[in-house]
């Protein structure tokens, strides 16, 4: 079971990422087996270029995929799953999306990515860059760990005494909702 992590929303800023480029956003882990991270690549006019996805620790590389700007659209965030760091935990991860200078010699212009990006710093614990200049922006992504289900059951019965005492008014409103449809089911049941 994945489960979120971090998440920078979207607003309606793009940087635009072409050949030859690099565009990273760091981040900070606040739990262990860190094994997704999504971020909004846009590719309108569906360009074909091979792209590599690195996350960092420092200078050390944890993992790398490569992958290709044709499976990129301009509809939904690309999801960039890989074996979980099961010590990600309160870590400061970077994320790259890099694109190798073009070898075609008839190639005239760059060809050109969208990535999605979040109007103003307000995330903390990171910053993103393009070609390693910082742009004043953080990008929108998210990040997600895996959990076992029965961690995740664990975790949310675990859970219910805080959530009832954080947010009564709900669960009594629940309460006597399911509580009335009992009765008039064994009211009925009772004829």
């Amino acid at each position: 079971m994945h489960r979120l992590d971090v998440h920078q929303p979207l607003t309606t800023s793009l940087l635009h990422f072409g050949q030859g480029s690099r565009i990273s956003q760091t981040f900070y882990s606040h739990r262990d087996n860190l094994d997704i991270v999504s971020i909004c690549l846009r590719n309108p006019d569906r360009y074909q270029i091979p792209l590599q996805f690195v996350l960092s620790e420092g200078k050390q590389v944890v993992r790398s995929l490569d992958f290709n700007s044709a499976n990129i659209d301009f509809q939904d965030c690309t999801k960039f799953q890989f074996p979980k760091v099961e010590d990600s935990a309160n870590k400061t991860y970077q994320v790259e999306i890099i694109s190798p200078k073009s070898t075609d010699p008839l190639s005239i212009s760059p060809l050109i990515l969208d990535v999605e990006a979040h109007t103003g710093t307000d995330y903390l614990g990171g910053v993103a860059s393009l070609n390693d200049k910082d742009t004043g922006l953080d990008l929108h992504f998210k990040t997600f760990y895996h959990q076992s289900i029965q961690d995740t059951l664990v975790e949310s019965l675990t859970q219910i005494p805080p959530r009832i005492l954080a947010d009564w008014g709900f669960f009594v409103f629940w309460g006597v909702l399911v509580g009335l449809i009992l009765a008039r089911l064994l009211k009925r049941n009772s004829k």
